[in-house]
């Protein structure tokens, strides 16, 4: 009998015993799940933000690298000896290799070049009147933010004007007209792009932002004028871009 007694406690596990394996499992496992379920949580989480940056990133950087190679080639099409002459000194002049281009809107013609002066970087110069419209299109996708920037000089009363226009002509965004920059240094700003107080606005636009927005994919160019009211001038326009707007991550 005794034995028999034995060899039930060596083989048999009492209540308590079990409920105390029990407890000292859930002690150990439930705080590992925890931080196991935090840390696949955090993973996930950092991966889909990595990947939702990187690939805005991409999308900027290949949007913006065609932009430029597709504005330089066009530029290059339109501009015979398509060279990097420093303007003349004085801005109502053209200096010698400078391209006439043909009367726009019944507007008088006038000079466009591509310059790269000592005080500015890589630009185009458009007279008095004169509006230049890019050769190439790209295309706008719908519900997306988009940016225009650009960087404009104006000389002697010059008002340069930035437009992201359809190719019929109608307007979808563009800047103020910078009459605030003339002659002198530094005489030059980042303008602040708002709708088209004149033209209607083929769109979305979201003033306190400063972005536009198109309803669907839309072919689009780039035109740079210079309305200035009769003073013979020079505007210079440098560093343009039509980028979608980043969402910043926190």
């Amino acid at each position: 009998m005794k034995n028999a007694k034995l060899k039930i406690k060596q083989h048999g596990v009492t209540l308590v015993e079990l409920m105390v394996v029990v407890a000292l499992m859930a002690i150990i496992f439930i705080p590992l799940v925890q931080i196991f379920k935090s840390f696949t949580n955090a993973w996930w989480a950092g991966k889909a933000r990595m990947t939702v940056q990187a690939e805005a990133r991409d999308a900027m950087y290949w949007f913006t690298k065609d932009m430029k190679s597709a504005y330089r080639h066009g530029v290059g099409n339109m501009i015979r000896n398509g060279g990097f002459d420093t303007p003349d000194s004085s801005p109502a002049q053209a200096p010698t290799g400078w391209d006439w281009i043909p009367a726009n809107s019944g507007l008088p013609a006038g000079i466009v070049k591509i310059s790269s002066p000592s005080t500015r970087g890589f630009c185009i110069g458009v007279s008095t009147w004169t509006t230049f419209s890019s050769t190439f299109t790209f295309q706008l996708q719908p519900n997306v933010d988009y940016i225009l920037t650009g960087q404009i000089t104006n000389t002697n009363g010059s008002q340069g004007r930035i437009q992201v226009t359809n190719p019929a002509g109608t307007t979808l965004y563009a800047s103020t007209d910078t009459n605030h920059l003339w002659a002198g240094p530094p005489a030059y700003g980042w303008e602040t792009v708002t709708a088209d107080p004149n033209t209607a606005v083929a769109g979305t636009v979201d003033a306190g932002n400063s972005t536009f927005r198109v309803p669907s994919v839309v072919s689009c160019i780039i035109q740079l004028s210079n309305t200035a009211a009769g003073t013979p001038s020079i505007a210079y326009f440098e560093n343009i871009s039509v980028t979608p707007r980043m969402a910043v991550l926190v």
